[in-house]
């Protein structure tokens, strides 16, 4: 299976701020999924990629950690990915 796209990348980063500003999000995309609930204080991220699923917890408003944490689940089943099809 191919990798996220740029458009993809730019949509989850808008998809994250537009959760960070308190709203629920459902979102899908081929290949990945996004959620997000906030009991405030906190916001709860649930993202499946690939048949694979990240969950996260993190403070309302904040954008660096969902994205880094979604990004860095991303690459590690596109990563994963690969090194099955060796």
């Amino acid at each position: 299976m191919s990798r996220l796209d740029d458009r993809a990348l730019i949509f989850l980063k808008d998809i994250i701020e537009y959760a960070a500003l308190g709203y629920t999000v459902s979102a899908k995309i081929p290949q990945l999924s996004i959620f997000v609930r906030h009991n405030l204080p906190y916001a709860s991220w649930v993202v499946n990629y690939k048949g694979k699923s990240h969950k996260l917890v993190t403070m309302a408003g904040n954008t660096t950690i969902p994205y880094n944490s979604i990004a860095s689940f991303i690459s590690k089943v596109d990563s994963e990915d690969e090194s099955d099809n060796s």
